[in-house]
């Protein structure tokens, strides 16, 4: 941990109060085994494991993936079948996609994490509507300059999503699907395009609206707090065990006191 701080010995003080406390969290968690039902009981571990599922799978059907994996087939689709244009707009992705791990960290604790995944869906919405509009026209009217409208808007789709649930959706979850859900946006999205087109994007944005209500009134804020505050966050005020992490945290710092 003095690493992590750099070597700096100003934080000393400050690595021993958290080394104490995860300590102490530890020794309450031994102390209060429970067995697999404790992952649904009581209710806020049922909340606890919902949530970190629901971020998961929302991830996956947002159509982050259908315009990834398959950004190729939509630039085709929307007249430019150029190699070299789909190669350029295909680096410039890639380079967005590389600021945005950047950006999306700084902005999931300057926002929060409910806020930014509200703003990052709302704005997903607002692109997926876009692209939705200029396919249609690109096909009705067979011009090339609603393709390149397309491009844009999927840059800006692709900005929100990878700032949002693409940072989020490991940080919050810590991967406990892994990638079980990759199926419903992978497999699926050739199939879609082909038989329905631009009203894939529509299906999308149309799921969206429903994400952002679940993100609203369900997940809970975690942002700028410790892991043992998240506790706190999700379980509510515990009286009991407050004070038997503070009894441990006081127990644990006179101990290394007398060392």
């Amino acid at each position: 941990m003095k690493k992590f701080y750099g070597g700096d010995p100003s934080h000393d003080e400050m690595i021993r109060e958290q080394i104490n406390e995860i300590e102490a969290t530890m020794e309450y968690e031994k102390q209060h085994e429970a067995a697999w039902m404790s992952l649904i009981q009581p209710r806020s571990n049922l909340r606890r494991l919902i949530q970190a599922i629901l971020t998961m799978v929302f991830f996956q059907i947002t159509g982050s993936n259908t315009l990834v994996y398959f950004f190729p087939v939509i630039l085709g689709s929307s007249g430019i079948t150029s190699t070299k244009t789909i190669f350029v707009v295909m680096a410039c992705l890639t380079g967005v996609i590389f600021f945005c791990v950047i950006t999306g960290g700084w902005l999931s604790d300057k926002m929060g994490r409910k806020k930014l995944l509200v703003v990052g869906t709302v704005l997903m919405d607002v692109a997926l509507i876009a692209l939705a509009v200029l396919s249609y026209f690109s096909e009705t009217r067979q011009s090339t300059a609603y393709g390149y409208g397309s491009i844009a808007v999927v840059l800006v789709f692709q900005l929100a999503s990878y700032n949002s649930w693409m940072i989020l959706n490991y940080s919050m979850s810590l991967e406990i699907l892994n990638y079980a859900f990759n199926f419903i946006g992978i497999y699926t999205i050739p199939i879609a395009l082909e038989k329905i087109s631009w009203k894939y994007y529509i299906l999308l944005a149309s799921w969206n609206v429903v994400i952002i209500m679940v993100v609203i009134f369900f997940f809970k804020e975690t942002g700028g707090k410790k892991l043992e505050e998240v506790d706190a966050v999700i379980d509510g005020e515990s009286l009991d065990r407050d004070a038997s992490l503070d009894l441990q945290v006081t127990v644990v710092k006179t101990d290394k006191d007398k060392e």
